[in-house]
This record gives C-alpha cells, structure tokens and sequence, in this order.
C-alpha cells in the first residue's frame, strides 16, 4: 500500500513538473497563432505578425486553418495561444450558440485589428435584387468553419431565408471571381477589409454586382449585437458611384486568460511598434485602438493589453472632466453675455478666431491623448499631448508622430483645422493693422491733398453723426448729381463704410481759421453748411463739447471768417447754411452771414412745425418726405429759371410744368421763386402785388422726386 501511494506521488510531481516546463516554455517565446486559410486575410497577416515578432527573437508560430470556427476550438483546447477571430464569433462562443457546444469563459481580447464589411455578390444576368430573392438559388457562405459561413447564415435568417431553402457552396475568397464567371455559384456572401481584390475582379469583369441590402435587415442584425451599421464607401471599386450601406464585424486578436501577461505584452508591443510594415506585408490597415466592441460582445480585455488599448477608466474621466468644463464655461458665457457682447461689437472676429483656435488645440489634444496615451510618450499625460498639438499646428509631425490610426485621423483633422483657423486669425490680424494703416493714410491723403481744382463742391463744418447721415444722402444714387464733399472739423470722426469715399475729404483742424477754409477751398464751394456741434480740438480739454452759448458764438465766428474770405478773393457770396442752437442769437447769425446765408434753429423750427401741425395735421409725414433723399420720396430742388420761361409770369411756369408732365411721367411742380437772396412761396401775379416777371438770373424752387426729373 505504501509502495502504491509513492507510486501515486510521483506520477502527480511529474506531471505537475511536465506541466510547469511547458508553461515555462510558452512563457519564454514558444507561442502559436491560429490564422487561417492560406491566401486569406486572417492568414496573410498572421504571417506578418509571425515575422515581426520573429524580427524581435519571439518565436510566434502560424496555424493554417479553416478560419474563425476552428481557430476559437484550437484555442480552447490550447493548442494555440492567440487567434484571429471575427466578432460575431466571439459573441457565439461567449454565448455557447451554435456552433459550440458551451460558453468559452476563458476567451479575452488581446485587441481589435482592423474592421470586415459584409459584400453580397450576385450574377449580373439573374434578376434578383434583395436577399429574400435568394430562396432556391446556389449560394456561396464562405468557407466551412469560417466565421463568413457563420455571417452568412446570419444575414439569411434575418432575411427570412433557411439555409435549407438555397443551395449552399463553399468557396474561398479568392476563388469566388472565376465561380461566379462559370456560373456554379448565382451569389456569394463575403466579409472582408475593403477593397476586395475577388470582388474588384468580379465587378470589372461585368460577372457580378452587388446586391443591396434591405434596410429592415440591417437594423435586425444590428440590433442582434454581433454587427454594426457601416457602409462600402463610394469609389471603394472602379464601377461603384455610389456608397453602399452593409453591416460590419470586427476581426479580434484574441486569446485565454491564462497565457502570460509578459506573452501577450510581448505580441502587442511588437504589433504596436511595427504597426506599418505588418500593414505592409499583409495588405491590410489595422486599427488597433479602433471602435470598441460591439454594444453586446461584453468580452474582457487581457492584463496584458491593457496598457495598449484606451478603453479604460481613465479617458471617461478625462471626457468627464471635459465635459464638465465646458458646461462651467457655457454657464460663464451665459452670465457675463452682455459684456461679452460689447466686446464682440469691436472685436467679434478677432475673439471668434482665437476661440477657434483654442477649441482645435484642447480637444484635438484630448483625442490624441485617448488614443495615445498607454503607447506614445509623447502623448502619455495631457500636458505633453497639448504641448505636441502645439508643435503639429505650428511645425508639422517632426518626430512625434501618433502610433494608431484614429491617433493620426486626428492629428491630421486638428493640423489641417488649426492650421486653418491660425491663417484666418493671422489674416485678421493683418487686416486690421492693414486698414488701419490705410485709414491713417487716407486720413492724410485727405487733409493734405484736396484736389487744387476742387471747385462746384459741398463744404461741412464740424462732424458728428447727422453729418455721417448728410453724406451717405448726398453720396446716394438717390441724387443725380454727385458732388464732392469736404468736411472741416476740429477732429477727424468716422462716417462709416456706406459712404462713397472717392467723394469725401476730411479736414481736420479749426473751422474759423482762414488758413483752414481755404484749404477746403469754401470760395468756390457750391454750399457750406455749419453744423452747431462744436468741439475743442485738445483730448485733454474736460470740456470738449461746448455749451450752446459757445457753440453759437463758434458759429458767428466761422460765418464772418467764410464771408471775409470771399470778399478777400472777389469770389461771389457761397451759399451757407448754418446751425443756431439759441433762437436769441438767430439775429447776430444772420448778420454776419449777410446775404445767401440761411440760419437754421432748432428751437423755433420745432415750435412753428408743431403749430402748424396742430392746425393742421399731417404736415410733420410731408416735412419728412421732402427733406429725405430716399426711394418713393420727392425733394425740393432750386433750378435756374429756364430761358423759355424768362419773362413769364410764375403762374406761367406752374402751367408749364403742368403741361409738360403729359408727355412725361415725372412730374415738377413750383412752389416759389429765389430771388436776390429773398424767397417768395407761391407768390401772385404782378398786378396783385407779386413779384415781376421771371428773370434768367432767378431760381425756381420746386418739388419733384429727382434733379433730373426737372431738366
């Protein structure tokens, strides 16, 4: 008995040794892939992998098998370590569906590889154009034991088609070109990385074309969990305008918890480093760090790769804490609304170039620090990632280039948007030192070099906003006659970008010095209007603005220096109007204006308009027509009495315009008549005491809705 139980004993310790050694082994390098069939996708990159983790001295031995099916069967009985294995796959073998026999709990993900969208071929010569339409026709589900068999029979069901009611074939990928053109097959269901070169051969060739999927099918299989929504993208194939909406699945590198964390460590960094030439090799473009899972495929990630992929807590913190700021930072903006909007009046695109700006570098950095931080040190804290998107906008990759492809999908998206919106921002910048450059030269050329013809022009004295209102009437298309402005101002004030520059010139110094005058050359202007709104010239004056006394006094002062000057140079009396803000100085006004000068007051111009209003009301609506230059609207105009008219009586005139207006459209209509610097409203015929016949030296005032309208 006793010989029995050391018997027992020993054959226990070796097997425990046997078992030990073989661990050990498979943790020192010896470690298998199951791929899958020779020519495949699954099997072309195993291959690669195989070689690079050879490149590194990691013995990572290839299985060349009949695909997903068997690779998960071979795994579970350990006679491979990892495994290439499609989406819905897992699902089933988590599961315990068809076709396994239990639930694998052991199966964990080492990380996602790249994404399969679903293709349909069908013969071209077969009318059928919905996979229900595929009852009672030969059909290829891919190879047996494929994870494509398994897909295939998933779209029939949803489609309300048994795998009893067609024909099943099973034909590898490559050779489902040269079937379909034998007519063995009528269609072909395939999952692969796009572009397929078997199915590119079959759409050129005219064998085959796609058949569409029906929506309801697509949602039922989404909706399963095991595939998502995708599309083929247009132009995928030479014959394809358009893209095609499919459903999708996702080929995993998989493998068992108990296989060391050091292997799996060893096979991800070796993927991870030399993600490009394994890309090279097999012909496919991994996404590593891709798209999760789908929704219902709860697999569990390896300890081993958890430092590879970011589908870890920390970056749902990050957004969180993102997500958070930008709530607090919405809510600022709300509060302080009003003050940001003053801002923004002046500087809105300077603001709105900088936010931009900003906005390209936090976020991008945040996307580049999820996808990156576990593999890149360049992007291994937030801080380092936003100090590489800094280095991407302003100097391009250099030498911290992302290691994933959603990495360098945002990298090249945040380097072609921030270098964008840093172009608009330096743009704006320019622009405004631009403008203002060109404003100050303006401003010079304005002063200092008014045409030394200028002659016929209007002259302004003093500026504010009315005389910004004056300008943009008298620089309309309103008015026939567009003359030239010169505004004279103790300070130089900006009309804004409505008003016709290459007709206004501004002046800015005191208006009731002569040296001023004559450098807007009043002498000869065709009118001079002063406008009461008189300032000091010094910044540092705390009374700027004058009081009404002194602004009438101002006023006076430039009506005598205006009229001294025109005597001075024998030039004929320029018409002036001029603003009195005090009706008791309205005679001192006219005195010094002297002949052709009107004095225009505020003050009792208001009182005699709400007089007559009240008398008769409606008045104010004619005295705003007439004074405004805008479409719809008459003005009064002074003409020169026509010769023909000379010697006519001004009821004559009033019947000839009247006569005139049938045989054209626009009527004129007299309503008094300037003569020696007097006004005469509607005044009667000579023999009731009116005034003389017409002269060619009188001036007809008279209401019509343009200048031209009066010729």
């Amino acid at each position: 008995m006793g010989n029995l139980t050391r018997r027992c004993i020993g054959f226990l310790v070796l097997t425990a040794v046997i078992w030990n050694a073989r661990s050990a082994l498979s943790q020192a390098g010896t470690l298998t892939l199951a791929g899958g069939q020779e020519g495949g996708n699954y099997a072309r990159l195993a291959l690669a992998i195989a070689a690079k983790c050879q490149a590194h001295n990691l013995s990572l031995g290839v299985l060349s098998t009949g695909g997903s099916v068997e690779n998960l069967q071979l795994l579970q009985s350990r006679k491979a370590d990892f495994a290439i294995v499609q989406s819905d796959v897992v699902h089933r073998a988590l599961q315990g569906h068809r076709p396994f026999q239990t639930k694998f709990p052991d199966l964990v993900l080492a990380t996602p590889l790249f994404v399969e969208a679903v293709q349909i071929l069908v013969r071209n010569d077969l009318f059928i154009f919905t996979t229900s339409e595929l009852k009672g026709k030969t059909v290829s589900l891919g190879p047996v034991g494929s994870g494509t068999e398994i897909t295939a029979r998933a779209i029939l069901e949803a489609s309300g088609v048994s795998i009893d009611e067609i024909r099943a074939q099973h034909v590898i990928l490559d050779q489902v070109d040269d079937v379909l053109r034998s007519e063995d097959i009528d269609a072909a269901i395939l999952s692969s990385a796009l572009p397929t070169p078997s199915v590119r051969d079959a759409l050129q060739g005219g064998e085959a074309r796609f058949l569409l999927f029906d929506s309801k099918v697509i949602e039922r299989l989404a909706r399963s969990g095991s595939y998502f929504t995708t599309v083929v993208p247009s132009r995928t194939y030479p014959s394809q305008p358009e893209e095609i909406a499919t459903v999708g699945i996702q080929a995993f590198l998989v493998t068992r918890k108990d296989v060391s964390a050091d292997a799996v460590a060893s096979v991800l960094r070796i993927l991870f480093d030399d993600r490009k030439q394994v890309e090279k090799i097999s012909s496919l473009k991994l996404d590593l760090l891709g798209a999760r899972p789908p929704a219902n495929i709860s697999i569990p990630i390896h300890v081993g790769s958890e430092r590879y992929l970011a589908i870890t807590a920390g970056p749902k913190l990050l957004w969180t804490a993102l997500l958070t700021l930008a709530v607090v930072a919405i809510a600022w903006v709300v509060t302080k609304r009003r003050q940001i909007s003053r801002s923004l009046s002046t500087h809105g695109e300077v603001l709105l170039a900088i936010t931009a700006l900003a906005s390209v570098w936090v976020f991008s950095s945040a996307g580049l620090y999820y996808y990156e931080h576990n593999l890149n040190e360049n992007f291994s804290t937030y801080p380092k990632s936003l100090w590489s998107m800094l280095v991407y906008i302003s100097g391009g990759f250099q030498s911290r280039s992302p290691l994933t492809s959603n990495g360098e999908v945002v990298s090249v998206l945040a380097i072609i948007t921030g270098v964008g919106v840093a172009c608009w921002f330096t743009a704006e910048l320019a622009g405004r030192f631009v403008r203002s450059k060109i404003e100050i030269i303006e401003r010079l050329l304005r002063i200092n070099m008014i045409p030394h013809e200028l002659k016929d022009h209007i002259v302004v004295i003093n500026s504010d906003h009315r005389v910004a209102a004056m300008i943009r009437q008298l620089t309309s298309s309103e008015t026939s006659i567009v003359r030239r402005i010169v505004v004279l101002s103790p300070e130089n004030k900006s009309v804004g970008d409505s008003v016709d520059h290459n007709h206004y010139y501004t002046i800015e110094s005191d208006p009731t010095d002569s040296e001023a005058l004559k450098r807007a050359r009043v002498q000869f202007a065709h009118s001079v209007t002063i406008v009461s709104s008189w300032c000091s010239a010094d910044p540092t004056d705390r009374r700027r603005l004058f009081d009404t006394e002194t602004c009438d006094a101002k006023t006076i002062m430039c009506l005598l220096a205006i009229r001294a000057l025109c005597a001075e140079g024998n030039t004929k009396q320029v018409p002036i109007t001029a603003e009195i803000r005090s009706a008791k100085n309205l005679r001192a006004a006219s005195a010094a204006g002297g002949g052709n000068t009107e004095i225009v007051c505020a003050d009792a111009f208001g009182v005699n308009l709400l007089t007559q209003c009240a008398v008769t009301p409606g008045l104010a609506a004619i005295y705003g027509d007439l004074l405004t230059f805008s479409p719809g609207t008459d003005e009064i105009y002074k003409i020169k009495v026509p010769l023909h008219l000379a010697g006519k009586s001004f009821s004559e005139a009033m019947q000839y315009f009247a006569e005139r207006r049938k045989s054209k459209s626009r009527s004129v209509i007299p309503i008094g008549v300037f003569r020696e610097g007097r006004v005469h409203l509607n005044p009667p015929s000579t023999s009731h005491g009116g005034v003389d016949p017409l002269t060619e030296n009188d001036h007809l005032f008279v209401i019509s809705d343009s200048e031209d309208s009066c010729k």
